[in-house]
């Protein structure tokens, strides 16, 4: 896989995630809803998307990025990695 394109895939995964990780949120996120509006509204507490998650994905939620500072972080990447391709191209790489 060429370096641009897993920058552009890093990129795109920092503003919608995907994989296990976002799978797990979205079930989490239904298995709460569904359990919550079928509770007692007397004694059950509310349940989280993380009381349906395996422990080691409830760090992980999908990050909130305001757009403006995603706006950055790809631009950054693209400025990288227009640099690093000019400095291979004066090297002969």
């Amino acid at each position: 896989m060429p370096a641009r394109l897993l920058a552009e895939w890093q990129a795109y995964c920092a503003l919608e995630p995907f994989g296990p990780p976002a799978e797990f949120w979205r079930a989490g996120l239904i298995t709460s809803m569904v359990r919550n509006v079928n509770r007692a509204k007397s004694s059950d507490k509310l349940s989280t998307p993380e009381d349906f998650m395996p422990t080691a994905m409830t760090k992980q939620e999908p990050a909130e990025m305001d757009p403006e500072d995603a706006s950055r972080m790809i631009r950054d990447r693209f400025q990288a990695l227009a640099d690093l391709n000019r400095i291979q191209g004066q090297h002969g790489e």
